[in-house]
């Protein structure tokens, strides 16, 4: 899940990804961390930019990257200002695409990926 169709980890390797994001979570549960407003800024444009691609269906797409990101249905109803909020803060942490990219470019590879499956 961490890149586009058929190229991502192995399933060990994304349930692994998901745990650390649910310990992150967890943490963060506590101390809410401060949201980075350039990777807001970036997911939110991204977000724009590909609305013909999401067909319509954005309060659904950020739903879908939620319960991507976290490997679960989250019970709750997410905004988009919500999604962006926690997506932003993942890729801040080095928990979304490659860890060893900037976040911002984890962020967007990651999105990409995401929209793939969405489709």
């Amino acid at each position: 899940e961490n890149s586009t169709r058929g190229s991502g980890p192995s399933a060990r390797g994304t349930c692994d990804v998901r745990a650390k994001r649910r310990e992150w979570l967890a943490r963060v549960s506590r101390n809410p961390p401060l949201v980075p407003a350039d990777l807001w800024i970036a997911y939110r444009m991204w977000v724009d930019e590909h609305s013909q691609e999401i067909d319509g269906a954005t309060a659904v797409f950020h739903q879908f990257l939620i319960s991507l990101a976290f490997g679960t249905e989250m019970g709750q109803k997410w905004t988009g200002t919500d999604t962006a909020d926690m997506i932003a803060c993942l890729a801040d942490a080095h928990l979304l695409g490659d860890p060893k990219q900037l976040p911002e470019a984890a962020l967007v590879q990651w999105l990409t990926g995401a929209l793939a499956h969405f489709n």
